[in-house]
């Protein structure tokens, strides 16, 4: 079996998103917090022990239902599908301004061609 190469998924990805997907990714990457804390450091140029990383993601792992009670409420996911639906209507004027200009052009080179 070939092993898996376990990066960042991108340079705007944060630690600490790297952190938390290989936390809850250990398992499925067959790593213990011993293995991820060498990918950790090497990602982040430092040397840090294990458990630091592995406190730090129980402490994620200790307030993530606190913050998502928190702050996803249903307000927020209103809100959210509200901001949805404007863009959706934007995006919409904007095909129909395409359209328009389009069609305009089209009708101009037609008269152009019937005129030549």
């Amino acid at each position: 079996m070939t092993p898996i190469i376990i990066k960042r998924e991108s340079s705007d990805t944060t630690i600490d998103d790297f952190l938390i997907r290989l936390g809850d990714n250990l398992e499925a990457y067959g790593l213990t917090w011993t293995q991820a804390d060498k990918l950790l450091n090497d990602e982040c140029e430092e040397e840090y022990s294990e458990s630091r990383w592995r406190k730090r993601y129980n402490s994620y792992i200790e307030f993530k239902p606190i913050i998502l009670s928190e702050y996803g409420n249903k307000v927020v996911v209103q809100e959210i599908r509200d901001a949805t639906v404007e863009l959706q209507k934007e995006t919409m004027r904007l095909r129909d301004q395409k359209r328009e200009y389009n069609q305009l052009i089209y009708k101009e080179a037609r008269f152009d061609n019937l005129k030549n």
